[in-house]
């Protein structure tokens, strides 16, 4: 969303972007989940899971789009080495259930758990780091069988190609000895497209309540406003 540089060195914003500041990525993204039918907690636990992304480089926007406008999946049911489920499970929900159950025999233990297919995968990450928080230990994520991503309690590194955000990965957490020398290093994606913005935006205006004529004219008060 940024445009060439200018001779000063400061990045041109395209015509087309909306920056954002972390708070508002919180903010948007939490009303946009509750307008996409998820209870308050789930809708704050995206909020904070939105800005998590963001601060490192992900496309924040784009993966909660998916999750919202898609089918919204099963419940996760945890349990001891394998979860289960009645078909794919929401990653949303398979995240805050990896980071509340963390610490329990259910939750990412010595062995690990295999929380089976999941509906936009990366969104576990941010769930994974609370996780890995929680344990005091960083956990290591497959996809498909394969090493995807190693998460710390404040840093993420990719090592393999994820799926997309649109398609169902089969995701399996444990824990690791293993410390990454580094996390994974990018700009923050503070910028999204106008249109994104706006697909955003027409899922958090169904958490407001129309105005009408009664309200209007009495302003909020038990009386008519003739001020």
């Amino acid at each position: 969303m940024l445009g060439t540089d200018t001779p000063t060195g400061v990045p041109v914003v395209a015509r087309d972007a909306v920056v954002l500041s972390l708070p508002e990525i919180n903010a948007l993204s939490l009303r946009a989940a509750r307008g996409a039918g998820y209870e308050w907690g789930l809708a704050e636990e995206l909020g904070v899971a939105a800005v998590w992304l963001a601060e490192r480089g992900f496309t924040w926007a784009d993966i909660i789009l998916d999750r919202l406008a898609g089918d919204h999946g099963a419940d996760p049911r945890p349990a001891t080495v394998r979860w289960h489920s009645a078909g794919p499970v929401c990653g949303l929900r398979a995240g805050a259930a990896l980071a509340d159950f963390a610490a329990l025999p259910e939750g990412v233990g010595v062995q690990g758990v295999e929380i089976g297919a999941v509906l936009t995968p990366q969104l576990l990450l941010p769930f994974a780091a609370q996780a890995a928080r929680v344990i005091n230990c960083p956990c290591e994520i497959s996809q498909n069988d394969t090493l995807w991503a190693y998460v710390t309690a404040d840093s993420v590194l990719v090592v393999s190609p994820a799926t997309g955000h649109t398609q169902t990965a089969t995701l399996s957490v444990r824990r690791t000895d293993r410390r990454p020398d580094r996390g994974q290093t990018a700009a923050p994606t503070t910028c999204i497209s106008r249109t994104t913005y706006a697909q955003l935006d027409r899922f958090a205006r169904r958490m407001t309540v129309p105005a009408t004529a009664l309200s209007q004219a009495r302003a909020g008060g038990d009386t008519p406003d003739t001020d």
